[in-house]
């Protein structure tokens, strides 16, 4: 479970820190560049570099996309491992019970 919390809380971290500065380029026309000095690059000017950083920043919010996939992923496993438990246990319970069973005699022993 709280690996679920984790990936998806991850997950919708990594989305929102490139979706809202490539929301903010598509409606204003400039991205800006990552690192330590960040530039501003227009459409207008340079489109082929603008393109390239819109893409950057599509290919960053597919990996929070995967981390998300992954806790859903991880979840879906534990309760399909749990459903599965229940069925082994009672034909484990069953067998158990059955060879713990009185058994009845067949035949007088001989003296």
């Amino acid at each position: 479970m709280f690996v679920f919390i984790g990936a998806c809380l991850a997950g919708f971290y990594l989305i929102l820190r490139d979706l809202l500065p490539y929301l903010e380029a598509q409606r204003s026309g400039a991205v800006k560049t990552r690192g330590y000095k960040p530039r501003k690059i227009y459409r207008a000017e340079e489109p082929d570099r603008f393109r390239v950083l819109l893409r950057n920043r599509v290919d960053g919010m597919l990996i929070g996309l995967l981390a998300c996939v992954f806790g859903v992923l991880w979840v879906t496993i534990g309760l399909f491992a749990l459903l599965a438990l229940f069925p082994i246990g009672a034909i484990m319970t069953a067998i158990s019970r059955r060879s713990k069973a009185p058994r009845t005699q067949i035949s007088e022993p001989s003296a």
